[in-house]
């Protein structure tokens, strides 16, 4: 056992009071008791400082910051160089963890000597994993050049940093553009993953995702999610400067994103032709990568439908506007 390791978990809380103490009572009953726990509130206007200093009261390996609201970017990134830990681990305030899965996250990243270890995620909130260490656990390491290929394929190593437990080294110097709110997790999983030499991956649902319908991928269409674009532009830009030989594939993947952005616009019935505009000229400008690479990404309508889309907006409008009502019926 790794009982001596320093484990940081980084937790960002909006106004969180509905779940934040089922998710603090998660993290802090962790089987691996060496924690560094810390929370910034950023800026809630319900219970959540609340109910935060109460449990900073009871458990000191608890750090809380309060402070006026920044956006969930600049709090991750705060959270980042407030991290002591050998390893540190994100989690969201309405999610939850299996209680071994600090133990048996450093376990793994301590005998394959890796960078970053991946587990699995439910959404189911019930405990759903039983730790043995009788048994051996599912487990695939990979090299850097490889994690990062997967990482712009978007399907098996997606952007989300709560299910990514890595060396607190790696993430010197991770930035994201501050007005970035939809995406900001997959701009600093890149800059991670850019100095990662190794991945593992661990198969077990370890991280109990909720689905929150007021989180911005869940909302409609509007301004926050228009900031998908910038997200894309940046890890493609990153990509051409430092990883040549991923260029196509960087481009393909921000083709076949920017054209949900649209497929998103249109089922919401956003009339906003600047934005149109830009999503469909961006698409356009990768459109031949992504047509080189479309075994990648599923479903294969999608692929079809941005292609359409590029060429005949109004036609691609129409598909949507008879997918939507085919819903509804």
């Amino acid at each position: 056992m790794h009982d001596d390791i320093l484990y940081s978990v980084l937790i960002p809380a909006y106004n969180a009071e509905a779940y934040l103490e089922e998710c603090l009572d998660s993290v802090l009953g962790q089987t691996h008791r060496n924690l560094q726990v810390v929370v910034i509130d950023d800026g809630s206007t319900d219970r959540t400082a609340e109910i935060l200093d109460r449990y900073a009261a009871k458990d000191i390996r608890l750090e809380v910051l309060h402070r006026g609201n920044r956006g969930v970017a600049t709090t991750r990134l705060e959270l980042f160089k407030m991290a002591k830990g050998k390893y540190l681990n994100f989690v969201d305030a309405d999610d939850t963890v299996e209680p071994e899965m600090a133990q048996v996250m450093i376990d793994i990243l301590e005998r394959t000597d890796s960078d970053m270890a991946v587990c699995g995620m439910t959404n189911k909130m019930e405990r759903s994993y039983m730790y043995s260490q009788a048994v051996d656990l599912k487990t695939e390491k990979i090299s850097g050049s490889q994690a990062r290929r997967e990482f712009l394929e978007h399907r098996r190593l997606i952007g989300s940093l709560c299910t990514k437990v890595c060396r607190r080294e790696l993430c010197s110097g991770v930035h994201c553009p501050p007005d970035i709110r939809y995406g900001e997790d997959a701009v600093m999983s890149w800059h991670i993953l850019k100095h990662a030499n190794s991945l593992v991956y661990v198969s077990a649902p370890l991280y109990h995702y909720r689905p929150n319908q007021d989180s911005v991928s869940r909302v409609s269409f509007g301004a926050a999610k228009m900031t998908g674009l910038t997200t894309w532009n940046y890890i493609s830009a990153q990509v051409a400067e430092s990883f040549p030989d991923l260029i196509c594939l960087s481009k393909a993947q921000q083709c076949y994103q920017v054209g949900m952005l649209l497929n998103a616009m249109y089922y919401d019935e956003i009339d906003n032709s600047d934005w149109e505009r830009t999503l469909i000229q961006v698409i356009n400008q990768n459109i031949k990568p992504f047509k080189m690479c479309a075994d990648l990404f599923a479903p294969s309508m999608h692929i079809i439908w941005v292609n359409m889309a590029a060429k005949n907006k109004r036609l691609g409008k129409l598909v949507i506007k008879m997918k939507k009502c085919l819903r509804v019926n």
